[in-house]
């Protein structure tokens, strides 16, 4: 890809919190704010950079945070304003924090800041913000993270007894102590997204897997990431054009060369600590990971972003994991994506011949997609062209039931149906797409099929 050219240095970084009750507002005071006081996040930058930092919160909530000694040294170098109302009770919380989150995102394009949505639940390793300067500073105005969750109750107690504030209030953690915190307080969530768990996710975020145990310690020391589509995007300069979701996603101004996708924990670390029981109806009661359910949620953030975020190996580790280490995972997730890929594919083709009416011909790539796989020997690096049959192929049920009830027949007359490293008739290129084309008997015909 290419590299972003560089232009204005970051002048303005505006930071926004929504958050309320007893629970965030105290891991706001305890662990973001600490956190976000290391000497190479803002502290780092505070001298050449305008730090504002917008606050949404009770008026009770207000008033112990204001009161808590990390935020008296946060007021000394960035400017706090605090949005206040009386409750947040009986309200929907994710409009309250959709509704504010825009307000915010308007703010910072009128200002040209660089938009950093802080939730109160995250710590944060010391030198993300020294990073993100560095990579705005040459051109970068989107930053795409990857941030697991650790257990909570267990997190904070390991967190509390190894790191303590400094007299500045500032609580240091470098990446690798992050990394390694976060493997030894994995949340149940976190595991139930692990390729080879026993009851995967329903709502997958992330596919994860470790790394082969390191020799003389024994323990995992990295886990690789892959993310089936783009979600997070924490970080985003809204005066260049992008524009953040309601679910955290950019769905305006994609410049994918200003786009900065995070893939070593070594730049930016931070882990969102999440209560043990939280979205336990995500994993309980499921079995393994089905890569067909993943495909079905990817296939709805199917666009150009989310080809950009399949093709990213997220890794977060703790320095130890050599570079063989990472190999086996590696290539097990990317046959794994691969897979997941084509599956999607499929998904929308079987969409695409239902708008078009083909309904007999998308049932039957849809029985296909569960019964076999459906699109055999086709390399993701190869330009593919899959002849789709019109309803007119099929005339009488008896075709369909043999088919279906044949799978080496089905296979045979699904493979005859693709044609691998053919041209797109679009662009001409010939590698890394699918196309296809609808077709009727005669055209069957004459490629030698038979139904």
């Amino acid at each position: 890809m290419e590299l972003p050219t560089p232009s204005v240095q970051l002048g303005h970084i505006h930071l926004v919190t929504v958050v309320w009750g007893e629970l965030h507002r105290n891991l706001l005071t305890e662990v973001s704010i600490p956190t976000i006081l290391a000497p190479n996040n803002l502290p780092a930058i505070h001298k050449s950079v305008v730090i504002t930092y917008s606050i949404i919160t009770t008026f009770h909530d207000a008033a112990i945070i204001r009161s808590s000694p990390a935020f008296r040294t946060l007021s000394k170098i960035c400017e706090v304003n605090f949005i206040v109302q009386d409750t947040f009770r009986d309200r929907d919380i994710f409009s309250q924090h959709h509704y504010y989150q825009h307000q915010e995102q308007l703010w910072a394009k009128e200002k040209n800041a660089l938009l950093v949505t802080i939730v109160p639940d995250i710590a944060w390793g010391d030198g993300a913000f020294k990073y993100l300067k560095q990579k705005y500073d040459m051109g970068y105005r989107a930053f795409f993270i990857k941030c697991l969750r650790p257990n909570l109750e267990t997190f904070i107690k390991d967190f509390r007894l190894n790191f303590k504030p400094d007299k500045q209030n500032a609580v240091t953690i470098s990446n690798r102590e992050m990394a390694r915190l976060l493997i030894d307080h994995l949340h149940p969530l976190v595991v139930a997204q692990f390729a080879d768990a026993d009851h995967f996710a329903s709502f997958s975020e992330v596919i994860l897997w470790r790394t082969e145990p390191n020799h003389t310690t024994k323990r995992v020391e990295g886990l690789l990431i892959r993310a089936p589509f783009p979600s997070d995007f924490l970080i985003v300069d809204p005066s260049a054009g992008f524009r953040l979701s309601d679910s955290q996603m950019l769905n305006e101004g994609l410049e994918f060369n200003t786009i900065n996708f995070v893939t070593n924990s070594d730049q930016i670390m931070m882990v969102s600590l999440t209560p043990s029981m939280s979205y336990n109806e995500w994993y309980l009661d499921r079995g393994p990971m089905n890569l067909l359910d993943v495909a079905k949620i990817s296939k709805d953030f199917g666009d150009q972003l989310t080809e950009a975020v399949l093709s990213q190996q997220f890794r977060i580790h703790t320095g130890k994991v050599p570079v063989s280490g990472w190999s086996r995972a590696a290539h097990i997730s990317s046959l794994k994506m691969y897979r997941m890929y084509q599956y999607r594919e499929t998904l929308k083709i079987i969409a695409d011949l239902d708008e078009l009416g083909c309904s007999i011909a998308a049932r039957l790539l849809a029985f296909a997609l569960h019964e076999v796989h459906p699109l055999p020997h086709i390399k993701i690096s190869d330009g593919a062209t899959i002849f789709a049959p019109d309803n007119s192929c099929f005339k009488g049920t008896e075709k369909i039931d043999a088919l279906a009830s044949d799978k080496d027949l089905l296979k045979t007359f699904l493979r005859g149906l693709i044609i691998s490293g053919m041209p797109n008739p679009q662009t001409g290129q010939t590698r890394g797409y699918f196309h296809y084309n609808i077709i009727g008997p005669d055209a069957l015909k004459k490629r030698g099929l038979k139904i």
